[in-house]
């Protein structure tokens, strides 16, 4: 990564693979919005690079700003990439670059207030860049998201209680009495989600769409 910075002072930062711990392939994002890649097995530019893997340059950092302190978990690699490409760096993807990736290890530490973050952080995000129309229609989506889950969670909840019932007293009623509670928790972590998307809509930091030339 390091030798092609060098080689290439035009490219202000690069990705690399991330791997499973079989050392099977994840999905990468390599762009803001659009498909993904069919072949990793090259060197192309790209519009995204993670925070999970990549290595930019000091002078990307002080022209385009440091991460935003706004988001606590999600999106700020999504941020700072955004206003990067907006000022013109260009990004590559370097096959040859790789690191396993332990996914998921920190999100599911506390995973109900993660969840609300995301939510709260893609309001936050569509928000700075995109006004309040793209914002809206975010919104919408993310509503319709958000019950779906519920309503198949409350079906996967009728179902558990309708098996709960005559296992009661049996040895397998204590462990479906756990998965009720379980179902009960993930709606109701679901719909604090939701309470969060919609705070930071109605009163988030950024009521307008930032000018990203001047900064965060």
């Amino acid at each position: 990564m390091v030798s092609f910075l060098c080689a290439h002072p035009d490219v202000s930062g690069v990705a690399g693979k991330l791997l499973n711990p079989d050392l099977s392939l994840q999905k990468i994002r390599t762009s803001i919005i659009g498909l993904w890649p069919r072949n990793y097995n090259r060197v192309f530019p790209v519009k995204f690079v993670g925070s999970g893997f990549h290595m930019a340059r000091a002078s990307a950092f002080k022209d385009v700003g440091l991460f935003d302190e706004n988001y606590y978990f999600y999106n700020e690699d999504l941020d700072w990439i955004e206003r990067a490409n907006r000022r013109g760096h260009k990004f590559m993807f370097l096959p040859g670059a790789r690191v396993i990736h332990y996914s998921g290890q920190g999100s599911r530490q506390n995973w109900p207030a993660i969840e609300r973050e995301l939510y709260r952080s893609n309001i936050y995000y569509y928000r700075k860049f995109y006004g309040p129309i793209i914002t809206f229609l975010a919104l919408t989506c993310m509503k319709m998201e958000i019950w779906m889950k519920v309503r198949s969670l409350r079906a996967k909840l009728v179902r558990a209680q309708r098996s709960q019932a005559p296992a009661a007293s049996g040895p397998g009623g204590a462990r479906r009495g756990s998965e009720v509670e379980d179902i009960k928790l993930a709606i109701e972590n679901l719909r604090r989600a939701y309470d969060a998307m919609i705070y930071e809509y109605n009163h988030g930091r950024f009521l307008e769409t930032v000018d990203v030339r001047r900064g965060m």
